[in-house]
């Protein structure tokens, strides 16, 4: 959690079955957007706008790989490790 973060914005995310679903996609794994709409069915717009949230939130990490260009992962931040 960031420390501007609104607790009623946070709790609004995790009503969202979109975001959970995402977050325990990458509860073990790290997973690219593509990845992340495939394991997860839904849009790859759908999986970027959840991620925007979850991110802003401090509730999902986005990491860049300098050895593929555009490739981005998404893991959970340490510490999150309740279940969704």
């Amino acid at each position: 959690m960031t420390e501007e973060s609104d607790p009623s914005e946070i709790f609004a995310t995790l009503d969202d079955e979109y975001a959970r679903d995402i977050l325990v996609a990458t509860k073990t794994d790290r997973l690219s957007a593509k990845e992340l709409s495939e394991e997860c069915d839904m849009s790859r717009p759908t999986v970027s706008r959840r991620v925007t949230r979850l991110v802003e939130q401090g509730l999902l990490e986005r990491r860049v790989y300098a050895r593929r260009p555009r490739r981005t992962a998404l893991q959970r931040v340490r510490g999150s490790s309740r279940t969704y």
